[in-house]
């Protein structure tokens, strides 16, 4: 029975993991949409996106603030573009 529940939370990590990961990766893509001018639907998919990482389902399902992932992100995304 530990066992199956060892196997149980890796699971649930592994989705929460795949959910984050999903709406990092539509974040992203909005934002390159956005640098090629078709900013209705880049910026409601990143409306979409901030809303989700803003909500209390992610802090439930992570840990995180919102407010504070979405700055990390942003960080992060600027100095992977700037090298």
């Amino acid at each position: 029975m530990h066992r199956q529940e060892t196997l149980n939370d890796v699971g649930v990590d592994n989705l929460v993991h795949g959910i984050v990961l999903r709406a990092v990766e539509d974040w992203r893509h909005a934002k390159k949409i956005l640098k090629l001018r078709e900013i209705q639907e880049a910026r409601a998919r990143m409306e979409e996106c901030e809303k989700f990482f803003k909500s209390s389902w992610f802090e439930m399902l992570t840990g995180f603030k919102g407010d504070d992932f979405m700055v990390s992100l942003k960080n992060y995304e600027r100095e992977r573009l700037c090298g």
